[in-house]
């Protein structure tokens, strides 16, 4: 973890530097109000939850993870900051979450996922949050949802 030095532009290492994450930590996004961040832990299926101090410090919340599809990759919130969603590399799908925007926790939707194409990677959210983005690796192909 690190704060950026305004005058410099340089990182500067906050004490603790690191926090511990679960198996095979690949994407990360922030909530849009910046007070939480969210990880996607490869190796083990899961997101870790933190919130974030004003100084930049994550701490894990409680519980400090959730159950993804297999081998999620990217994360994204939306622009309300409503939801969460998560691409799923092996089990070809997205994962649905609602956040709760008062405590940074996630809960799966109903239905908890929706199918994409082969190996689902990057995933964004328009601005005005009426579309979803996933990009699929093996397909060679981008995937585009309406969100009702």
């Amino acid at each position: 973890m690190y704060s950026i030095n305004s005058n410099t532009g340089q990182l500067e290492s906050l004490s603790p530097a690191t926090i511990a994450t679960e198996n095979t930590p690949l994407g990360i996004t922030l909530s849009p109000d910046g007070n939480y961040a969210y990880v996607a832990n490869f190796g083990d299926s899961t997101i870790s939850m933190y919130s974030r101090s004003e100084s930049g410090l994550l701490s894990k919340l409680s519980p400090e993870s959730i159950a993804t599809g297999s081998h999620p990759i990217g994360i994204t919130i939306s622009p309300d900051g409503k939801y969460a969603y998560v691409t799923n590399y092996v089990s070809n799908n997205v994962s649905m979450y609602s956040r709760n925007r008062t405590n940074g926790q996630l809960a799966p939707l109903s239905p908890a996922t929706i199918a994409t194409e082969n190996t689902p990677t990057g995933i964004t959210i328009s601005p005005d949050g009426n579309y979803t983005y996933v990009t699929n690796f093996n397909s060679d192909t981008i995937s585009i949802y309406f969100i009702k």
